[in-house]
């Protein structure tokens, strides 16, 4: 039937062979949130490029009982630059594995999927200032989502809680001097347009990733990261 079909937008989060001649890609997809795509004959097809991780695609597909069948497709970008370099690649894993952490299969969320795609352009066409956007990503993502964290550090001792940012709390926190804290403010209220043009002297990016990943997944109830144990190796 014709209700059984649907054009969407998605970006693939994982695939996953599936026998000798399958795959199942999971995406995130703009209208129907986290699918899973049950991929028949691939070795028939020219490329499997385009469904590498964090590509996006335009699907058809039908829908079956436990998964989107694919009916055809069309790429459009294949965002390859983010697997040039090991700290793209791994910034590409943390976007994944956030979204795989927080979003239910079919619920859909047009503006998270909005910042993704655009995350995911900036990371591909800029090599420099990636922290700055995958800090920026995470900050953006929360504040969507409702956990945007207080900003009012010079009220709070410089202390970020793992449970609201720079408020009073008797949870676990973080010392956060002032540059650091500015940096977050500035990253959360711009855009990256203007985030990728700055420069971040003295900044210890790598240690604000790591305390936004934890906020993040204090505040979600993520109890594991695969891509936060990579971050020692940056």
């Amino acid at each position: 039937m014709e209700q059984d079909y649907i054009k969407t937008q998605a970006i693939v989060l994982e695939h996953i062979i599936y026998g000798e001649n399958s795959i199942i890609l999971n995406v995130f997809s703009k209208e129907e949130g986290i699918i899973g795509i049950f991929i028949n004959n691939i070795n028939s097809m020219k490329s499997i490029i385009e469904f590498n991780v964090l590509s996006v695609n335009d699907f058809t597909l039908k829908k079956g009982n436990q998964f989107y069948y694919l009916v055809d497709y069309d790429l459009i970008n294949s965002n390859f630059n983010i697997r040039t370099n090991y700290k793209s690649e791994l910034f590409s894993l943390v976007i994944v594995d956030l979204i795989k952490s927080i979003f239910y299969n079919e619920v859909c969320n047009e503006k998270v999927y909005a910042l993704i795609l655009k995350t995911v352009i900036f990371l591909s066409k800029y090599s420099e200032d990636q922290y700055a956007l995958i800090n920026a990503f995470i900050l953006k993502l929360v504040s969507y989502l409702g956990y945007q964290p207080s900003m009012f550090y010079q009220n709070s001792h410089n202390r970020f809680y793992l449970d609201g940012g720079f408020v009073d709390s008797d949870g676990e926190y973080y010392q956060i001097d002032n540059l650091h804290a500015k940096y977050m403010i500035y990253l959360m209220k711009n855009r990256y347009d203007d985030i990728v043009n700055k420069k971040y002297e003295s900044i210890n990016e790598n240690e604000i990733l790591k305390i936004l990943l934890k906020y993040t997944m204090n505040n979600f109830g993520i109890e594991y990261l695969g891509s936060l144990g990579y971050l020692e190796y940056l």
